[in-house]
């Protein structure tokens, strides 16, 4: 209801999930409604929403992200270091980092598989290349992983992460405002998309999980209209 306010169209509503199958699906309820659950579509769901990571590609990137953070960091915790020895340590540091995030990694199962069936065939992933691309790539390559994996990197990553993605997407949104999308589950291929997760042996629940977060940045008439839609409800 709130991605549907006016005082609003200037706020990223953001979505940061597991990088799998079901995070992908969950992303989809919340977008554009469930089969399930048509009559209330329309109330229940945030046709602004975005995926905002993190894809594949950023967590393996995520060493590099952090290297001048940590770099920094060490060098006030080891002052006597040398210049030698600092970068010796930070070689090693990104090496074991990544090799640990790729251990963190999981191919797609049978039920990604059918997962991935239904997402082809109502059509939603015409409307998402991204998240096409990376399903795709999930599908021939180990690339499952979950939000929280980020925190592996360092402790603070994955709030940095997510704070560097809502100004990004902020930024972009001041440039270009967000256009509502339609409601999916109006369209024709709504029963299609019943069908198809029907097949599927473990279908997630249509309600985000803990590794989920929708995120936006509220100016002072944004917050009055938060306030006064928490007094309504």
């Amino acid at each position: 209801m709130l991605s549907k306010d006016k005082r609003l169209a200037k706020v990223p509503f953001l979505y940061f999930g597991d990088h799998d199958f079901q995070g992908f699906h969950i992303y989809k309820v919340l977008k554009t409604g469930s089969a399930q659950q048509a009559e209330s579509n329309k109330s229940m769901v945030c046709p602004r929403l975005q995926w905002a990571g993190p894809s594949r590609k950023e967590l393996l990137a995520s060493p590099l992200e952090c290297a001048p953070g940590k770099k920094a960091q060490y060098e006030q915790d080891n002052r006597k270091k040398t210049k030698g020895e600092v970068e010796a340590y930070m070689a090693k540091w990104k090496r074991e980092t990544r090799g640990k995030l790729e251990k963190k990694l999981q191919p797609a199962n049978k039920t990604d598989k059918s997962l991935m069936k239904g997402f082809r065939d109502c059509g939603w992933l015409d409307s998402e290349p991204a998240i096409k691309d990376e399903l795709e790539e999930m599908l021939v390559k180990t690339s499952k992983f979950r939000l929280a994996n980020l925190t592996d990197v360092t402790g603070q990553y994955l709030r940095e992460f997510m704070d560097n993605k809502v100004a990004e997407f902020a930024t972009e949104m001041l440039r270009q405002p967000a256009k509502e999308m339609p409601i999916f589950e109006q369209s024709p291929q709504a029963e299609k998309w019943q069908k198809a997760t029907s097949q599927a042996t473990s279908v997630p629940s249509q309600m985000p999980a803990a590794d989920s977060a929708v995120s936006w940045i509220p100016s002072e008439e944004e917050l009055k209209a938060l306030a006064e839609f928490d007094i309504a409800s």
